[in-house]
């Protein structure tokens, strides 16, 4: 590392960031939007996949895969505000950032390869710690790349309107992935793998994998960072950690992204359960092409859906916007009592648009809140922090997911599904129940958090033309 910019061709210093509009340039947006594929992909394509290959295919118990994925997010999730902090105080010829998103999503994607190529003459203790080793190896490379990718689109611009379009465009590359992650379980059944998933897998896990790694060493060789912050003095750890966890607006715009992530993470693995047995009757290979449909759905909504969505939201603001996507999104649970039946099975997919448009609208706006709350804490405190914004961010939905898939596999059990057998019409009905009442309680805790954020537009405009004029009269703005 470095305590200078070097004006070496390829560094940071070779290009500029945004102009004085705020305007980022479409290889940018483009090149930091597409890491957002490679970030979903592996942090919901080990979900998608772990269920349906270790559990219904080679038995292991879903309480063991439960720990078995929680493991790995703790340790990543703790690493997190360390990574954070190095990030923000790295001085490197290639920027805070870049470095920690090339080689993250390097060892991450091949490792994510190798899970799904276990040994198969082990027995299920032997499959279970092999699965535990590599997802442990997967969640350390994705650790600096995660941090360094939400950081990096902190700091793309100075506007906020800029900011929340890139957002949008970032949750577009992320349903490209979520076109594909639907299909994969249907892939690993297909007649040219004998029907069998484990073998399946074995084939289009690796292929996902490669698809993971174009797309998430992109945004290091396509984007370039703002200069100015490389010159700003080092940040010690637990000052900043401490300064941010005691950040009200900070803190309550995290408690709303929790109780979303909580409300719908801890029950989505049970919705292909639900198709496979309530809806499909046993038919996997019925429920594998219904779950594609609807993921398919689902994402090309999230790829149509995020520029009017964020045009929306500008106008009328985006506190207003997050509480509406909240509505939207319980009232989509709800509709799956309704729609969810056997005799209908394509019924299933009419309570996506509700929860699609309304997920979009707080997956958009809450990172876009977030760098608004970090202009206001450089106002504050005189120092780009968003690294450690994001780490603490990542921290608290990692630990998240992390228990949510402990609690998954205990919420299976407790619905009285054991491993490799077909459930019971008892097992089928706590299921459905299940499904809709974590999802809509959490739900409305997290609207009432959402209405008593403080910071307003007027606030983040005022913020903003200070922080400008500050820049100005330091001779620091960006040509």
């Amino acid at each position: 590392m470095v305590d200078e910019v070097s004006n070496q061709p390829g560094s940071i210093a070779d290009s500029a960031g945004p102009g004085p509009s705020g305007r980022i340039s479409t290889r940018q947006k483009f090149g930091w939007a597409l890491g957002g594929l490679t970030d979903n992909g592996l942090s919901y394509g080990i979900l998608a996949m772990s269920m349906p290959i270790y559990n219904i295919g080679l038995g292991i118990s879903a309480v063991w895969l439960g720990w078995a994925l929680a493991v790995p997010r703790v340790l990543d999730a703790v690493l997190d505000p360390w990574i954070g902090n190095l990030s923000d105080n790295t001085r490197s010829r290639w920027g805070r950032r870049r470095p920690y998103i090339f080689f993250g999503a390097i060892v991450s994607s091949i490792a994510f390869a190798l899970v799904w190529l276990p040994p198969l003459h082990f027995d299920k203790t032997g499959l279970f710690a092999y699965y535990l080793v590599f997802t442990i190896i997967m969640f350390l490379g994705y650790a600096p790349y995660s941090i360094g990718l939400s950081a990096l689109g902190l700091e793309l611009s100075p506007d906020t309107t800029e900011r929340t379009r890139a957002q949008g465009l970032r949750l577009i590359a992320v349903n490209l992935v979520g076109i594909i992650l639907p299909w994969i379980y249907k892939l690993c059944t297909l007649p040219v793998f004998g029907g069998n998933e484990v073998h399946g897998a074995r084939f289009v896990g690796p292929a996902l994998a490669a698809l993971l790694l174009v797309a998430g060493v992109l945004p290091a060789i396509l984007c370039r960072e703002q200069a100015q912050a490389m010159t700003q003095p080092k940040i010690p750890f637990w000052p900043a950690f401490q300064a941010l966890i005691t950040h009200r607006p900070f803190m309550l715009l995290m408690a709303v992204s929790l109780c979303v992530c909580i409300g719908t993470f801890i029950v989505s693995p049970m919705l292909l359960y639900i198709l496979i047995y309530y809806i499909c009757a046993g038919d996997k290979g019925f429920a594998g092409t219904l779950n594609g449909y609807g993921g398919t759905f689902f994402a090309v909504m999230g790829i149509v859906l995020p520029a009017g969505v964020a045009s929306i939201g500008i106008r009328i603001g985006k506190k207003l916007t997050i509480c509406i996507g909240i509505l939207l999104t319980l009232a989509g649970y709800a509709a799956t009592w309704f729609v969810f039946t056997p005799a209908h099975p394509y019924w299933s997919l009419l309570a996506f648009p509700m929860i699609c448009t309304g997920s979009i609208a707080i997956f958009i706006f809450t990172p876009a809140m977030m760098a608004d709350i970090c202009d206001i804490d450089e106002l504050e405190c005189g120092l780009r922090r968003e690294g450690m914004f994001g780490a603490v961010s990542a921290l608290l939905n990692k630990g998240t997911v992390a228990a949510t898939s402990v609690l998954g596999g205990y919420l299976l059990a407790f619905a009285g599904y054991v491993g490799g057998e077909t459930p019971g019409a008892h097992t089928l009905l706590m299921m459905r129940v299940l499904y809709i009442a974590f999802p809509v309680a959490l739900l409305l805790l997290a609207l009432a958090l959402a209405t008593r954020y403080p910071i307003s537009e007027a606030r983040v405009r005022e913020a903003r033309a200070l922080l400008d004029a500050r820049k100005a009269a330091a001779g620091a703005v960006d040509p």
